[in-house]
Formats: structure tokens, C-alpha cells, sequence
């Protein structure tokens, strides 16, 4: 999926769903699916903490919308669907 979509390790990535922008980690740990003759590919990122750390950045939790577990009121953000392109928000390239 890296390579249909232009990423490159430690290049950056804008996701949308509502749209954040991420650096990447190419690897061949995670597979695509094939289902129904479609291929599907999945990405992971770690969400919260995005103001601690070496990398600060927006927040993954903004992809999400907010709709929290009635029981314990913790938002159910297990998976969604995004579209990712290559490069900064704007047009910009890789720095």
C-alpha cells in the first residue's frame, strides 16, 4: 500500500476522515486484505499523547467522531475508514 500511495519511511502522511497530518512507518508487518476481489489495506496509529514525546503533532483522536460507551463514557474509536495521501496538508512535500 506504501508504494500505490507514494509513502515513504519517515515521510509524511495526511489522513482524512476529518484530516490530520502524521509521520510514516513503512512496513510489511501489516498485510492487505483481499475480500470479495477488492484488496483492502489497513493502517495503525497510536492515538492520545500527541503533545508528549519526540513527535508532536495533531492529535489522531480528531479523526474520530465522539460517541462514548454509555456504560464508562470512553470513546469507542476502534476502527474507521480514512483516506491516506502522500505528503504535508497543502500540497507541501516532504521537508
Amino acid at each position: 500500500m506504501a508504494k500505490e500511495a507514494g509513502l515513504n519511511n519517515g515521510g509524511w502522511a495526511t489522513l482524512r476522515s476529518a484530516e490530520i497530518e502524521t509521520r510514516v512507518l513503512v512496513t510489511d508487518r501489516t498485510r492487505p486484505l483481499h475480500l470479495n476481489g477488492r484488496t483492502v489495506h489497513q493502517i495503525g496509529i497510536p492515538y492520545h499523547w500527541s503533545s508528549k514525546g519526540l513527535v508532536r503533532g495533531d492529535r489522531p483522536n480528531e479523526l474520530f467522531p465522539f460517541v462514548a460507551d454509555p456504560s464508562v463514557s470512553i470513546m469507542e474509536t476502534e476502527g474507521i475508514s480514512v483516506m491516506i495521501e502522500a505528503g504535508r496538508r497543502g500540497g507541501g512535500g516532504d521537508p
